[in-house]
């Protein structure tokens, strides 16, 4: 039987490679680590239990090589990854939250990930409704 403060948490992103090459992606949840295998589009599916945190740590950018600009200073192409949809028990959080979730360790909070970092995506509430109410609620 299911726990009520157990989810199914689906993150869904989109890897853009600059010279043939992702950033790379790890993902740490209850003291594991697991490496994701960048592909353009990409589910991955996380069973959490309320409270909880899960990390993600994005690595293998290259600020000179990996951001390629042309000669005005516009960006023509650039090494990244964005969450472009999360899910939690089936149900969607709304794009305009999405931005309102991932926190960088600089504190500003963004859905797309374009330099090395760790972002935090936190359920601290006690089970996935409560949650869902608190940032639809901070929005």
């Amino acid at each position: 039987m299911k726990k009520f403060n157990q989810s199914l948490l689906e993150l869904h992103l989109k890897f853009t490679a600059v010279n043939g090459e992702f950033m790379d992606l790890s993902i740490t949840h209850d003291g594991k680590e697991t490496k994701v295998v960048p592909e353009e589009n990409k589910i991955i599916q996380i069973n959490i239990t309320f409270p909880t945190e899960v990390i993600l740590t994005t690595s293998n950018k290259n600020m000179d090589k990996d951001t390629l600009i042309d000669e005005n200073g516009k960006i023509l192409l650039d090494k990244h990854i964005v969450l472009t949809k999360l899910i939690v028990d089936r149900v969607e959080v709304p794009d305009f939250c999405l931005v309102r979730l991932p926190v960088s360790s600089s504190g500003t909070r963004n859905s797309y990930f374009g330099f090395n970092d760790q972002f935090r995506l936190s359920f601290m509430e006690k089970n996935s409704f409560y949650w869902l109410l608190a940032t639809k609620s901070a929005s």
